[in-house]
């Protein structure tokens, strides 16, 4: 089954991104998500013995990528 990358809400572009990450980046993530407009689809968190990492889901706005993608690379 293909997942679409691409999503239409109310006339606007969406890209689809989904990680796995430790806490901090996590946390750095949802500020992110919320300062470039994006929408949060999901985000599970599973704690083990010795780690805990993060699985997120979400949609950023096409006008904001490039934006969004120079903020991920300073994480």
């Amino acid at each position: 089954m293909e997942q679409k990358l691409i999503y239409t809400i109310n006339g606007k572009n969406y890209l689809l991104f989904e990680v796995k990450v430790d806490s901090s980046t996590a946390d750095n993530l949802l500020d992110a998500v919320n300062k470039y407009k994006g929408i949060l689809q999901s985000y599970d968190k599973n704690t083990g013995f010795w780690e805990t990492k993060h699985h997120l889901r979400f949609l950023i706005p096409e006008e904001n990528i490039m934006a969004f993608s120079n903020y991920k690379r300073s994480l």
